[in-house]
């Protein structure tokens, strides 16, 4: 019985100079929860790490849609004084004491 052949894989790892490439600006990171993974910013979603694999990410019509959304967004802290955040959090804790830890984390 003749042998399979074994097909060669040669895993890929995260390289940082990818994030400074013009198609991963902004979105790409190192994944915290898989070592030598991708994750992308705007999907939360940890990725299979090659680089063709990447790109095709981005042109993904939920990507796309995401991205969109991230570039209109504003982050909440824009509209708030910063003199009012311990006020703020103290009001939003008190609301949700029965928790076991804070889920408002207000910088």
């Amino acid at each position: 019985m003749p042998k399979e052949k074994e097909t060669k894989y040669r895993a890929q790892k995260y390289r940082k100079e990818w994030e400074k490439e013009h198609w991963a600006r902004g979105w790409l990171k190192l994944s915290k929860n898989h070592n030598g993974k991708a994750c992308c910013n705007v999907c939360n979603k940890d990725l299979v790490v090659g680089k063709s694999e990447l790109i095709s990410h981005t042109k993904s019509a939920q990507d796309i849609r995401n991205m969109k959304t991230a570039e209109t967004t504003r982050p909440v802290t824009e509209f708030i004084a910063v003199s009012s955040y311990p006020r703020i959090k103290a009001e939003l804790n008190t609301c949700f004491s029965g928790q076991e830890e804070s889920i408002f984390q207000v910088p």
